[in-house]
């Protein structure tokens, strides 16, 4: 009997692990199975709930980033308007924004923005990434918010409350600390924990 390896999907093979040598060699199978099977076969690939490891990282990240810009748009009207966040604003007093009203805001903002964001997350990643079935969808909405509640957390202390309370950095950049450290934590915790695959 022929082997027909080189035209099995890749989730037909060996399970995947994230050694080093297996992260840096994902771009480089992602591209061959495009070659392999065209515009067509890739979409629809990209577009199952079996796509290689490094595509549902892919699609992963654009539904972070649509939940990134939901949190960003929400926490930055808001530190523009009500919750004054940048040091070239004013307090409704009429005194300069400083350090400690700028953490202080920032962190309000972020939590306020944190909810429309996560359900932004959670239906994106239902309906695209992730298979749901390990839990109940109670159960599982649940776990989301609070394995997205920790990482939001762990951002908030990386970003707003270390970048601009200890060092005094400027908002935009506690922001970006606060998105990559999130970004981290729940992939890893949304994979293994949440969903069924």
């Amino acid at each position: 009997m022929a082997d027909d390896s080189s035209t099995s999907t890749p989730s037909a093979r060996a399970p995947w692990r994230p050694t080093p040598k297996a992260l840096l060699a994902l771009p480089f199978e992602g591209w061959r199975y495009f070659l392999e099977h065209g515009i067509p076969g890739s979409w629809k690939h990209i577009n199952s709930r079996e796509a290689h490891p490094f595509i549902q990282f892919c699609k992963y990240g654009t539904c972070g980033v649509a939940a990134t810009v939901v949190l960003m748009g929400v926490a930055l009207v808001l530190m523009r308007t009500v919750y004054p966040a940048f040091s070239d604003m004013t307090l409704a007093d009429g005194s300069p924004v400083d350090q400690e009203a700028r953490e202080r805001n920032s962190v309000i903002a972020n939590s306020i923005a944190f909810i429309p964001s996560n359900f932004v997350a959670y239906f994106l990643n239902v309906a695209w990434v992730f298979e749901s079935g390990r839990h109940n969808r109670w159960k599982e909405f649940s776990l989301f918010t609070l394995v997205s509640a920790i990482s939001f957390f762990a951002g908030l202390f990386a970003g707003p409350l270390l970048l601009i309370g200890m060092f005094g950095l400027p908002t935009m950049v506690s922001q970006v600390s606060l998105i990559v450290t999130s970004a981290l934590v729940n992939f890893v915790c949304r994979k293994f924990l949440i969903f069924a695959r």
